[in-house]
């Protein structure tokens, strides 16, 4: 079944993607993850509330992930975020806002999705326009702290903690 593949993955330390997942999906994996204290992702979302589209999050399901201390990968998508070649920065920072909002600074993350095919907003289609991105993030009231998490760091922590733990306990292991 469904529950069982889910928490093979979990109880072999693996994580649960549930990006383009249906809510009734969600609502099923997400106290599968608590029960066994495992982060929960999406690598490519939205917030329904500023935009609803395919593959956009509800509220409930944005804190879900945030509780489970898995991470959002905000998409930059056009067509995910905005009304797609019309979509501009200004969406991207709505989503930003109200995603903190509901989640808090430790569950965003941005996501490319330049590997996908996704259409990307203008003026981030590429990672060498990310600098002037986080110089936005910092003009539209974001701290440098807040802007490291959401352009890697949070990411990093859900993604490597799992490898970072194991080598912490082989060095106490080995006494070192």
């Amino acid at each position: 079944s469904g529950e069982q593949v889910v928490m093979s993955v979990l109880a072999a330390g693996g994580l649960v993607d549930v990006a383009n997942l249906s809510d009734a999906a969600i609502l099923d994996v997400l106290p599968l993850a608590q029960k066994v204290g495992r982060p929960v992702i999406t690598t490519r979302g939205s917030a329904r509330a500023v935009r609803s589209r395919p593959g956009s999050l509800a509220d409930w399901e944005l804190h879900g992930i945030a509780a489970s201390g898995g991470v959002i990968g905000l998409s930059l998508d056009r067509d995910l975020i905005g009304d797609g070649r019309s979509a501009d920065l200004t969406d991207l920072l709505r989503q930003v806002d109200h995603i903190l909002r509901i989640a808090g600074p430790d569950s965003l993350a941005l996501a490319s999705g330049f590997e996908t095919g996704a259409i990307p907003l203008a003026s981030v289609a590429s990672a060498s326009r990310f600098p002037k991105l986080a110089a936005s993030l910092s003009a539209h009231g974001l701290s440098s702290e807040q802007i490291r998490k959401l352009m890697g760091g949070n990411a990093l922590r859900v993604l490597c903690a799992p490898k970072i733990s194991e080598l912490l306990r082989r060095d106490a292991e080995a006494g070192r």
